[in-house]
């Protein structure tokens, strides 16, 4: 259990494993929020989870960033910038995406982490 400030209590896991002297896996668990490993050098921003997402899906249908950004009336670098994480996607964004990757916005949406779990 951790405690906060505010005298609440929450349930605290953790899982590590090592391979000699070398970190292999980190994720931690504190209530319902799940940690993980940093995937960004400290002090900067980590990339949004629908980087990792897009860049697979994009890369599996193999469509390039001109294609996207062609289909999306976006520029290339804001393509990009999704890819790399350092753009967050906006509904609308994610709406054109969908389109783009022929797709569902609903999967795609699960897919990249961002459903809160709403229906709308």
């Amino acid at each position: 259990m951790v405690g906060s400030s505010g005298g609440e209590s929450l349930p605290f896991v953790a899982k590590i494993g090592f391979a000699g002297d070398q970190l292999i896996r980190f994720q931690a668990k504190i209530g319902d929020v799940v940690l993980g490993p940093a995937v960004a050098p400290a002090g900067r921003l980590e990339p949004h989870p629908f980087a990792r997402a897009l860049t697979r899906l994009m890369d599996l249908r193999g469509i390039p960033v001109r294609a996207m950004a062609r289909e999306t009336a976006r520029s290339m670098s804001t393509i990009h910038m999704l890819r790399s994480g350092r753009h967050n996607p906006e509904p609308l964004l994610t709406q054109e995406i969908a389109r783009g990757l022929v797709m569902s916005e609903a999967d795609l949406r699960v897919i990249a982490g961002l459903d809160d779990g709403s229906t709308r």
